[in-house]
């Protein structure tokens, strides 16, 4: 059977997070969760993900800051990043790239566009 491929979340939305977790595993990806950037950066560290999709506005460190930290590393420039947001500001997404982002997402999340950019990404 083949290894499940690893997916962060990092979402300080509980909600949104348990919602996201139960269609990616229902999906049969296995899924791994943080509340917030600094978490996500730390989880990272020590368990690279096959991808990270990560809200922008959390406590502690926002996704922004969270993106570049994970792409300042060997390992992490690896990692594909899809950022959320729910709102789109001027420049936040030329931010999130600038970051090092790979994509970059609207909520509220279109899964029958989302799911099938996740499997492209992972391939």
């Amino acid at each position: 059977m083949p290894k499940k491929q690893v997916i962060l979340i990092a979402e300080d939305d509980a909600e949104a997070l348990d919602t996201m977790q139960g269609i990616l595993e229902a999906r049969d990806y296995k899924v791994l969760r943080a509340a917030d950037g600094l978490e996500a950066v730390q989880m990272t560290k020590a368990q690279a993900p096959g991808l990270i999709i990560m809200d922008i506005m959390m406590p502690r460190l926002d996704g922004v800051e969270a993106c570049r930290m994970i792409k300042s590393t060997p390992e992490g420039k690896k990692i594909p990043i899809l950022m959320l947001t729910a709102k789109e500001q001027v420049g936040d997404a030329d931010k999130a790239f600038e970051a090092g982002a790979d994509e970059y997402v609207q909520k509220p999340i279109d899964w029958n566009k989302l799911l099938p950019q996740i499997k492209k990404i992972l391939e």
